[in-house]
């Protein structure tokens, strides 16, 4: 490990000996947590003595960094290292060129190992979590030279955010920032760093930057107040082949952009504007300089490590990746030790969906023998917990899937399956063209021979544990702080829509921040209130007392419009903490003597809004939810607040209410609220359905102006109707005053691929794990359920005294609907399900009279929730 004309054959095996004996003992050091025998441990020997250095690069030759205890022995090694000596440190011109000398490669391997094990003591004693802000500003050294300099967030003032010095460009606090990483292993990066860049180019430049855009148009992005960079580097030096992997990034990021810009000049300009390649790689950024390097040290985890190499072939490496593993408890964590360590033969097993276990696209038929054996499974037809229970079953040790995307996703598990019951294997996933790579590699001659030959090789497989670092965090503008990532199986798309999901929250805090700042003028035509204050639902149901002073503020200062800010965080704002469905969540306002219960009620006629809960991820909404102010008006002082979600979801929950008192002459105005009258409520949705909506007839009050239809709805069920109704298909529905023309609700894009994922900017929760992006009736995964409304007023009769008549029916494909059961229903599918909130509000002039006044009232037939009274403008 030394150079050979330094040392004789039988020196170096001495020396390798006691390099042996030394790494053993450090590891058992640290074992033990004494950091400061580390001298001692290492057999006495300096930190710059070159049998240290050998025998770090011992663990490292050997390629056995993953185990847990040699990686303690560079722990130590790297605790002992002079810092300058790592910081100084870089490839030589030969690397940079693509030449990797011995001496040169030796010192890039080492350096790269010190760096990435330097105790978090070293770097940083911040609390770093996601939406935390991080201390301080960041420099980092860009590819050709000079600085990029990100401002401080926890700053008050630009000033206070940092000196921006000599540094050749400066992000400011409200630019939202993304970093790209590029680590060895990793399928993400390697696939998505050969992405075009245009997703993100959308994002980075939304004013446009290909053929369509002007000069103008480009021009006006700069400075935008929610800028967004992306900022591209490495974990490691790699020999070189960082320089090389970033320089061609950026000459692939110039070409895109000439290709089809009308100004190639200005627009290459523009986009170097916001995209930055580093040049020190992430392990190595100097923690006094950026807070980054202690980010990826504390949001690195151990996960899933496989290795094949090839039993017939002298055990020829075949394939060595970083994996996507089980989320959830349904199988048991990687932890470091040889606890994880499993080995056996790869044998392919097909689909793994059931007794007659099927093959996957034209290959062999899976095999019966499975016992000591790895199975191969490909992903697809049957959830992801039945097939390693199958392939546990069947005598397998372990479990590679492989998906049917080029980046694999972190598995979850849900009913039917038992996911309490702990599987004893830990399944992981690797991308399709691993995938087909290991099947090419069990079946080398089955191609070749059209199907005719399926003699099998023999493949040796290994799963470890193994620590990883994220492929992508990002920087939220303004306040809004560190984000991880979610699910990011399209690469570069899967980013632009992260980073979408970003500027969508700080618009909402943009929003609140400007309501506040409105709150303390002489107007006070706008006001926040925080309802919630991070209170947990348990089990999908918590109950809050409306407090009497927010139904008052509501009252005495006129306030006509109601937005609502909802926050269901997880707890540690961990994924993985999240829970994994899409259920629906309402709010209701529940008073005694009045809803079906005082505190536990879910009326329609008492919904304020409603919600459905993002798959295995935390979300941030805001909402217009004027419709249901005329309830909180009217509310008494022991009403209560009830969210009520249909799944045990457990969540931190917290609530603003955002008032706004409209201009007389607005036109939002509103005006003071007669009377609310509730209206229909949904149902199973079938033929008798509209039967069970007949039309109901009412009196306009005196004084009214304008009177308004509300409607808060939403189609559920899938997989037990050929239609697919409720849920994926576009079913209409018609409301008629007097018999006038009939007004629309229409879902166009429910049963869409990505109807879903296209309202990202609009408060989707970008990249949830399940079926999240295909379009719903009404609702997505992941986002508020907006109130639809239709102004009505030109359609009623005139005078209090006439009979007034409104109408309502749901059609599918321009007829009522009749379910045709699934020719292959799914079995945790259901029936066609409508639910509705519909109210007819009337409001009077929105000048004179006499300030107003809301009193709680019952309207004839016993409806619940009318106000009344008069309002001076302001």
């Amino acid at each position: 490990w030394l150079p050979q004309k330094l040392i004789s054959p039988t020196l170096r095996m001495a020396s390798a000996i006691r390099i042996v004996f030394a790494a053993l003992v450090a590891a058992l050091a640290l074992h033990l947590h004494v950091v400061d025998a580390t001298a001692a441990a290492l057999g006495g020997l300096d930190a710059g003595d070159p049998k240290l250095l050998a025998a770090i690069e011992l663990v490292r030759r050997r390629g056995l960094t993953d185990n847990p205890q040699l990686v303690a022995v560079e722990r130590l090694a790297a605790a002992a290292l002079p810092r300058a000596a790592l910081e100084d440190t870089e490839p030589s011109d030969d690397q940079r060129s693509g030449g990797k000398p011995e001496e040169a490669l030796v010192s890039e391997q080492l350096m790269s190992i010190a760096a990435g094990a330097l105790p978090l003591a070293r770097t940083s004693t911040q609390s770093i979590s996601p939406r935390s802000v991080p201390d301080g500003s960041c420099s980092l050294a860009l590819l050709d030279g000079g600085e990029l300099r990100l401002l401080a967030r926890n700053a008050d003032s630009q000033d206070e955010a940092g000196d921006t010095g000599d540094a050749d460009v400066v992000v400011h606090k409200n630019a939202t920032v993304v970093f790209l990483l590029s680590e060895p292993g990793s399928t993400w990066s390697s696939s998505a760093w050969e992405q075009s860049l245009k997703p993100l180019l959308d994002v980075a430049l939304p004013c446009g930057w290909n053929a369509n855009s002007s000069t103008a148009n480009l021009a006006e992005c700069h400075g935008s107040t929610q800028e967004v960079h992306f900022v591209w580097l490495t974990y490691y030096f790699g020999g070189g082949a960082s320089w090389q992997l970033l320089q061609q990034l950026r000459a692939r990021l110039r070409t895109e952009v000439s290709e089809v810009a009308a100004d190639p000049s200005l627009a290459v300009q523009e986009a170097e504007a916001r995209f930055h390649f580093i040049k020190t790689p992430a392990r190595h950024i100097r923690a006094a300089n950026c807070w980054l390097p202690s980010v990826l040290n504390r949001w690195s985890w151990i996960g899933g490590s496989l290795s094949v190499v090839n039993g017939s072939a002298h055990n020829m490496p075949l394939l060595r990746t970083r994996t996507s593993d089980a989320r959830g408890t349904w199988a048991p964590a990687w932890v470091p030790g040889p606890a994880s360590l499993v080995s056996g033969p790869l044998r392919w097993f097909g689909l793994a969906c059931g007794e007659d276990n099927e093959a996957y696209e034209g290959w062999p038929a899976p095999s019966t023998n499975m016992t000591g054996a790895v199975a191969l499974i490909a992903r697809g037809s049957c959830s992801f917990y039945g097939k390693a229970q199958r392939a546990q079953a069947a005598g397998a040790v372990g479990v590679v899937i492989f998906s049917h995307e080029e980046v694999p996703i972190s598995m979850g598990c849900a009913p039917p399956d038992p996911c309490h019951q702990t599987l004893s294997l830990r399944p992981v996933m690797v991308g399709h063209g691993q995938g087909l790579l290991l099947l090419e590699g069990l079946f080398p001659h089955w191609l070749a021979s059209n199907g005719s030959d399926s003699s099998a090789m023999e493949l040796l497989a290994n799963l470890d544990a193994a620590r990883h670092g994220p492929d992508v965090l990002g920087l939220q503008g303004g306040s809004g702080g560190l984000r991880r990532f979610g699910s990011a199986g399209s690469g570069l798309r899967s980013v632009a829509l992260q980073t979408m999901g970003m500027q969508y929250e700080q618009r909402i805090a943009e929003r609140r921040a400007s309501f506040e700042q409105q709150a303390t003028t002489a107007s006070n035509a706008e006001r926040v209130i925080r309802v919630v204050d991070s209170q947990t639902m348990d089990r999908g149901s918590l109950e809050v007392p409306l407090p009497s002073e927010t139904a008052e503020a509501i009252r005495s200062g006129g306030f006509d419009q109601l937005e609502m800010e909802l926050w269901l965080d997880c707890p540690g704002h961990l994924d993985k903490n999240c829970g994994p469905w899409d259920f629906e969540m309402n709010l209701y306002l529940c008073s005694e003597n009045v809803t079906s219960h005082p505190r536990w009620c879910r009326d329609s006629k008492a919904n304020l809004g409603r919600w459905i809960t993002a798959y295995g991820r935390e979300g941030r909404w805001l909402s217009n939810n004027s419709a249901a102010l005329p309830l909180l008006a009217a509310a008494g002082d022991s009403d209560i607040l009830h969210f009520q979600a249909v799944g045990w979801q457990n969540y931190n929950v917290t609530l603003f209410f955002l008032l706004r008192r409209s201009a007389p002459d607005g036109e939002d105005a509103r005006g003071p609220v007669l009377a609310r009258l509730p209206l229909w409520e949904g149902g199973k949705f079938d033929e008798k359905y509209n039967e069970r909506h007949p039309p109901m007839n009412f009196s306009v009050p005196a004084g009214a102006k304008r009177a308004i239809l509300s409607t808060m709805l939403t189609g559920h069920g899938w997989g037990a109707e050929e239609a697919n109704c409720a849920e994926f298909c576009n079913h209409t529905h018609h409301f008629s005053v007097n018999g006038n023309e009939e007004i629309v609700r229409a879902f166009p894009v429910a049963g869409t691929e990505t109807g879903c994922e296209d309202q990202v900017s609009e408060g989707v929760v970008p990249n949830q794990y399940g079926s999240w992006p295909a379009g719903r009736a009404g609702w997505c995964p992941g986002k508020h359920v907006d109130w639809w409304e239709a102004d009505v007023t030109p359609w009623l009769l005139d005078g209090s005294s006439q009979l007034n008549s409104i109408s309502y029916r749901a059609l599918f494909q321009g007829r009522s609907y009749e379910p045709e059961p699934a020719s292959d229903p799914q079995s945790n599918g259901f029936a066609a399900e409508i639910h509705l909130t519909s109210a007819l509000t009337f409001y009077g002039a929105a000048e004179g009279g006499e300030e107003a006044t809301y009193t709680k009232q019952e309207e004839a037939g016993g409806e619940v929730g009318a106000v009344k009274g008069q309002r001076q403008p302001p």
